[in-house]
């Protein structure tokens, strides 16, 4: 001890005056100065929530439902919010957190909801709490659907539910399943739960069908009507309205999709699609996979093919003494492969299979000629032609002719065949 007197806190009561004096500048903080002026304790901060707590408008007591809490305004000083929702009927706490979103469940289901707020100050103080109004009563969340045998299904359920639900279709197989079904969203616009992927071959000149979409609705707006449309590259096909497409030439390198849309009186329209499929850009490969020559009379013949993979476009046919092995754009243009002009005709391909016959006045008699046959689709791609040689020189002691044939380009794989006196040659 040095005899100098201890150093003692210096007390006071919150809102009075006390004088710090020389003395004062011993103190332990060593942050006091003598003073002739009063210094002012501050009274500890006195919170006050001045508005109700309350749930935000426009989102109805149903259960499932999301509420957003609207706080009540504090005064008296800087604090932290929580929130309590509890029942009205007996005060079970439902929820105790400081988030503002509620969702109701199904404990809450015709009772009245309660918002006790306490907002707890930032420093020393006591917290304060006020509780709301009670809400309206909850109402439980009911659904059921109508299936109308035609891919839609007609849904039923509280007035005023926002929720998503789990929507299980047991049957037809082709929708069975179960869905999420926002059913706020549903009482804007149906909903295309199901998109079957397009059935058929992805090549020009083959058939493609879009299976029905499974659509749900809100029974309450009214029927649905539901609409078909077929897309290439995202834009509507004029006037493909139905359910089946028949890939064109101009396809060729595209996407295509099906759609439906559906709409209701007084809802917005929903545009649902399919999987888009791609049409290859080079297009099916056609087959010529038989070929018929039959002579009508000492010069004249009559010709026909089955085409398969390609439904467009036309067979040719050529025929002169010599050929030259043509191609078969040459074949198409009714010359022999020295571009020289040869007997030709031709035939349009209306749909996969015998075609209609093409007759060629020969000029020369038919044991004296050669033919050759083409398929050139619309697509005029050079993968979508092929076509057949057949040579028929004279006829042999047999009353026979010897016909060669094959693929054109290739005519090292040319074969001889022998056939019977009315020169009808099929593969």
């Amino acid at each position: 001890m040095d005899g100098s007197p201890a150093s003692m806190p210096i007390t006071a009561v919150a809102g009075t005056d006390i004088v710090l004096t020389a003395s004062d500048a011993s103190h332990p903080t060593g942050a006091f100065s003598a003073s002739s002026s009063p210094v002012t304790v501050s009274a500890a901060a006195t919170l006050s929530i001045d508005t109700a707590p309350a749930f935000a408008t426009g989102v109805a007591m149903v259960e499932g439902n999301v509420l957003t809490i609207v706080p009540g305004t504090v005064s008296g000083g800087d604090a932290t919010n929580s929130y309590e929702i509890k029942r009205q009927s007996d005060g079970l706490v439902l929820q105790s957190s400081a988030s503002l979103a509620f969702t109701i469940p199904a404990t809450a289901n015709g009772d009245q909801l309660v918002i006790t707020q306490t907002a707890t100050p930032a420093g020393s103080g006591a917290p304060v709490s006020r509780d709301s109004a009670a809400s309206a009563t909850v109402a439980a969340l009911t659904f059921t659907y109508v299936d109308n045998g035609d891919g839609t299904f007609g849904f039923t359920f509280t007035d005023g539910a926002t929720s998503t639900v789990a929507a299980t279709i047991p049957a037809p197989s082709v929708y069975a399943g179960t869905y999420p079904l926002d059913l706020g969203d549903l009482m804007i616009r149906p909903f295309a739960a199901a998109r079957p992927a397009i059935s058929g071959t992805p090549a020009v000149g083959q058939p493609l069908t879009g299976t029905p979409f499974l659509w749900l609705y809100a029974a309450s707006l009214g029927a649905l009507s539901v609409a078909r449309q077929w897309f290439k590259d995202s834009g509507a096909i004029s006037g493909q309205t139905g359910a089946t497409y028949t890939v064109q030439a101009g396809d060729a390198g595209a996407s295509l999709q099906y759609a439906e849309s559906g709409s209701q009186t007084g809802a917005t329209t929903r545009l649902a699609f399919s999987p888009a499929v791609a049409i290859p850009s080079s297009g099916p490969t056609p087959v010529i996979s038989s070929l018929a020559v039959t002579r009508v009379n000492y010069d004249v013949v009559s010709i026909t093919a089955n085409a398969t993979n390609v439904v467009d476009g036309d067979l040719y046919a050529v025929a002169s003494l010599d050929l030259y092995e043509p191609s078969a754009r040459q074949i198409e243009a009714g010359t022999d492969g020295n571009d020289q002009d040869v007997d030709s005709g031709s035939v349009a391909v209306s749909a996969t299979g015998t075609t209609g016959a093409i007759l060629l006045d020969l000029g020369v008699g038919i044991e004296d000629c050669e033919l050759a046959v083409a398929q050139v689709s619309a697509a005029d791609l050079a993968s979508n032609v092929l076509g057949t040689v057949v040579s028929l020189p004279g006829p042999t002691a047999s009353g026979g002719s010897n016909l060669t044939y094959g693929p054109i380009y290739d005519p090292s794989i040319w074969t001889t065949v022998t056939d019977g006196p009315n020169l009808t040659y099929g593969v």
